[in-house]
């Protein structure tokens, strides 16, 4: 009896256990499939964005200025870094300018000799002071023996016009003389004819000797011989006369004419030691190399002072200010099928996290007809190449800027499908490749 009992209890034992846990399967059933129909239900109306990821980096548009140096030498000092902001006219790199002190240091003194020599001419020609004020002291030599040589050729000039003018006062003097000899000469000759008419009208009357009449003669052709005489000498001295005074003008003529062909020459000289001085005064601003335009620098070549610079060495790149900035992608080719111009793009600037600083949004402008190979990898990857649009230029509340090289990373939206579809996608297409590059975002 008691044994019977007992497996009563424990058949309703059973039993009632088996109730307790049908009734807490049903419930996780129902609950389970509440959770099913309520993620089938979001994931049928919440949608995902289909993108093609791209990698590439952001590129100028437009003129890019590159700055090259028009001179040899040696870098002395880099006033920039690579990604600087800088304005028009501000001082880039700055090359040893040296040799050309050098050079200018000789062009000055040949400038101030010149100078120190057209000063000399031009006081020897007018007969005035030299005035050497104008030249630098630092050239006191030179204005020494410039004042030496003047005085020297003054009086070297003084000293050939006195001989000159000793031997035209002789002259004169000769000339009077002879003047005031003729002036007796004539009177004799005068005195001499009347006294031989007279002796000649005695003579025919028979009142005198023909002796007589023949010394009265020969009296007068003795006077008239020493008038003709005496003229012949004044015409001769007066000619020595002319002679000298024309030898004094030729002298004077002479000195200024090789003193104006020497000014002329020296003012040539000047002409060319002032462009060899400004051709090197050109040569020093470009020794200091200054950016053409306002702008970010990039692609700085050399970062070491003292390395060798060569005429036309391309030392970086300017890129202006106002210059569009593009994001230039790499698209992969099994992904292109999926993309066209005119896409919304999402952008991902490597640079600065966008964790923290979030995205910006673009344009994606153009694609490339076809293909072109990877360069500076060792399998050279086919791409099409994309060109975006970004919609700002800087990144963040704050406004980080975007500069020319910064690397990013792009998603192309292709279109969008729901969460439910692409979970079910391996389903409806068993031959999925498990490569595919399609990445999917999903909105909130």
């Amino acid at each position: 009896m008691t044994s019977r009992h007992s497996v009563h209890r424990f058949a309703d034992a059973v039993t009632l256990e088996e109730a307790v846990i049908s009734w807490k399967v049903r419930l996780a059933l129902v609950v389970t499939l509440c959770f099913t129909l309520l993620f089938a239900s979001w994931s049928a109306m919440t949608h995902v964005d289909e993108a093609v990821k791209a990698n590439g980096q952001f590129v100028p548009q437009g003129l890019i200025y590159r700055v090259q140096s028009s001179e040899a030498g040696i870098l002395s000092s880099i006033a920039v870094k690579e990604g600087d902001r800088v304005e028009k006219g501000d001082l880039l790199l700055k090359l040893n300018n040296a040799p050309i002190d050098a050079d200018e240091k000789q062009a000055l003194a040949r400038m101030a000799g010149l100078q120190a020599r057209r000063i000399r001419l031009q006081a020897l020609l007018t007969g005035t002071e030299a005035d050497f004020s104008s030249i630098d002291s630092a050239y006191s030599d030179l204005i020494r023996d410039q004042a030496s040589l003047l005085r020297t050729q003054i009086a070297a000039r003084e000293s050939n016009l006195s001989v000159i003018d000793t031997q035209l006062i002789q002259k004169k003097t000769e000339c009077e003389q002879l003047a005031n000899q003729i002036h007796t000469a004539k009177g004799r000759v005068e005195v001499d004819r009347a006294l031989l008419a007279l002796q000649e009208e005695l003579a025919n009357k028979k009142l005198v000797a023909e002796v007589t009449r023949l010394n009265a003669k020969r009296t007068y052709l003795s006077s008239q011989a020493d008038w003709n005489r005496l003229q012949n000498q004044y015409e001769k001295a007066t000619q020595a006369l002319d002679e000298v005074k024309k030898r004094r003008r030729t002298t004077e003529a002479e000195s200024r004419q090789q003193g104006s062909d020497e000014l002329g020459q020296v003012n040539s000289d000047i002409a060319q030691a002032q462009e060899l001085l400004n051709r090197l005064q050109e040569r020093r601003s470009l020794m200091e190399i200054r950016t053409p335009v306002a702008g970010a620098v990039q692609g700085l070549r050399t970062q070491t002072v003292g390395a060798v610079i060569k005429a036309g060495d391309v030392l970086m790149q300017i890129v202006p200010a106002d210059t569009e900035m593009m994001l230039e992608v790499r698209i992969p080719p099994k992904d292109i099928g999926f993309v066209h111009p005119d896409l919304p793009v999402v952008i991902k600037v490597n640079s600065y996290d966008f964790g923290r600083f979030g995205t910006i949004s673009g344009l994606l402008l153009s694609v490339s007809p076809s293909t072109e190979l990877q360069d500076g990898q060792a399998e050279k990857k086919p791409f099409y190449r994309g060109i975006i649009r970004p919609d700002t230029r800087f990144v963040g509340s704050q406004q980080y800027p975007i500069l020319p090289g910064m690397s990013a990373e792009a998603d192309i939206i292709t279109g969008e499908r729901s969460v439910l579809a692409y979970l079910l996608k391996p389903l409806l297409l068993p031959h999925h490749g498990k490569g595919e590059r399609i990445e999917e975002m999903v909105h909130p």
